[in-house]
């Protein structure tokens, strides 16, 4: 005879133990709770959890916790005492993961390609701490599997090929119109996952490729923002795209294009910059005759930490408009709105630096700001609960690049990050006083 009680299997007055992830099937940007029940009183468990996919490679990471005196395990109240992360930590196992060692890719970081295939966690209570290589001798108590989504089921994904426009148009359910918003990424390869997870949150959201894809420039060393205009004239063709302006999203480079899409295009009527430079960094950047030039970073101002090279103070001399000249991403003189962000534990750009100029072209301009800096926070800043990386090697100089961010706070501080960044969207593009 067999029943269920409480989460717990009971099998002629056996006690199974049994673990719960609800929900099991969710978006990748959401929160889930994680529960192992039926345990014997204080027994000693370590939860270990794989992601593996074929474009990503390997993933895993562990915890070990100890039962309640009622034989329950739950991550939002108890805290882990080794493994892949300590303490309290309700979504540790996903941005604690690391690249496994089984990981035949070589991967560093979790480089999702295909947003459409959903992701699969499984997660295992093993009996006792352990540690070391998992699935060798040791008891599975208990194992489930979480479903993260990239793209939800009813968000139609268009490839985009429009003029000399090139990337992936996701489309939410229902039939809009819809608050609209291009995605850009770092200097990085072109990536979707941001403007499938937006969609799937309800925006009419552009991933917009900038080079190194299709016929576009392979390089990004010169960007015209005419560009991006044709992204914006495109996305104001379609039915589906509310009238009210086009918000504009970056990171990195792609905050800093964000910025002067902003600054000077007519259309565009908010901006969300995270971890962005102030100025043309490590790109030149051209509007209709107007250039910005590439600001020469000083090699000398590079250093170690910890062995890994910190590329935060290259371009120190610059970091006053007084000398910055023409470089200068001057979103004070425009009256459209932003939303900055900068990352206090950021190797890449020199945050304290960045803010102080920030605030003052803040202080004298005269549109409409949110500026946020986040204590903990390094560079690589992902949709939440992606793995956090600190540093990523570079073929290049042959040596680690520190990125920064201390993965618990970063962790929390990207989630904060996004759903604030969503709530400003919908509030800038969702009201009929457009700033065009």
């Amino acid at each position: 005879m067999c029943r269920m009680n409480s989460s717990i299997y009971v099998v002629y007055g056996t006690m199974y133990p049994i673990i719960s992830v609800t929900p099991k099937d969710c978006l990748a940007d959401e929160d889930v709770s994680i529960r192992v029940a039926g345990l014997k009183a204080y027994h000693k468990v370590t939860i270990h959890a794989v992601f593996d996919r074929n474009d990503t490679g390997r993933f895993e990471s562990s915890a070990k916790y100890t039962a309640s005196s009622t034989g329950v395990v739950d991550l939002a109240i108890q805290p882990s005492i080794g493994g892949s992360y300590t303490g309290v930590e309700p979504m540790g196992l996903f941005w604690s993961m690391k690249a496994s060692l089984q990981n035949n890719i070589g991967r560093q970081d979790m480089n999702i390609r295909d947003v459409e295939t959903p992701s699969e966690v499984a997660i295992r209570v093993y009996d006792s701490h352990a540690d070391g290589v998992f699935g060798s001798g040791i008891e599975v108590l208990a194992k489930t599997v979480n479903i993260r989504r990239y793209k939800g089921i009813a968000v139609r994904r268009i490839p985009v090929k429009w003029k000399r426009v090139r990337g992936t148009l996701f489309v939410p359910k229902g039939t809009g119109p819809f608050p609209t918003v291009i995605v850009l990424n770092g200097k990085e390869t072109f990536k979707e996952h941001r403007a499938s997870l937006l969609a799937s949150r309800g925006f009419l959201s552009l991933s917009l490729a900038v080079f190194g894809y299709d016929d576009l420039p392979k390089s990004y060393s010169k960007l015209d923002l005419e560009y991006f205009e044709e992204a914006k004239e495109f996305l104001e063709t379609l039915p589906e795209t509310r009238a009210v302006g086009i918000g504009i999203y970056g990171y990195s480079l792609g905050a800093t294009i964000a910025l002067a899409c902003a600054t000077y295009i007519p259309g565009f009527k908010c901006a969300v910059a995270v971890a962005v430079p102030i100025f043309a960094y490590m790109t030149t950047l051209r509007y209709k005759g107007r250039v910005w030039p590439e600001v020469r970073i000083n090699h000398g101002y590079m250093y170690e930490e910890d062995g890994d090279l910190v590329t935060a103070k290259l371009a120190d001399d610059y970091y006053d408009d007084d000398v910055v000249g023409n470089s200068l991403i001057d979103f004070s003189k425009s009256d459209k709105s932003f939303f900055i962000v900068f990352c206090e534990d950021d190797k890449s750009v020199n945050t304290e630096k960045a803010v102080v100029m920030t605030k003052r072209l803040i202080d004298r301009g005269c549109g409409k700001y949110t500026l946020k800096t986040c204590p903990g926070t390094g560079h690589l800043v992902q949709t939440p609960y992606t793995p956090h990386r600190r540093r990523l090697y570079s073929a290049q100089a042959k040596k680690y690049v520190a990125f920064g961010g201390i993965s618990n706070m970063h962790a929390r501080a990207e989630k904060r990050i996004w759903v604030e960044m969503q709530e400003y969207l919908k509030r800038e593009l969702s009201t009929s006083n457009s700033k065009l």
